[in-house]
């Protein structure tokens, strides 16, 4: 997984980029900034692990993504 927080754009979203990096994501997990706290920093913690991540899965500009909104949401996968 790699990640990024966009700072710049309004509601400063984090995006976790599932599978291959940005811009050949296959899925993006999105936190919105307001919900941030409730994860810490997941673009740091979670960079270069295994996630699982549940929720309704809906279409933003042609790709799969999730909107995780509670700390359940997204869970790292231990082997």
């Amino acid at each position: 997984m790699s990640a990024s927080c966009d700072e710049r754009s309004s509601g400063r979203p984090t995006y976790l980029y599932l599978d291959e990096p940005y811009p050949r994501q296959i899925f993006t997990a999105v936190i919105r900034g307001k919900d941030k706290g409730k994860f810490g920093r997941p673009e740091i913690t979670l960079k270069e692990k295994r996630v699982c991540v549940s929720g309704v899965i809906e279409e933003n500009k042609g790709e799969p993504r999730i909107i995780v909104r509670r700390a359940n949401q997204l869970v790292e996968e231990v082997d």
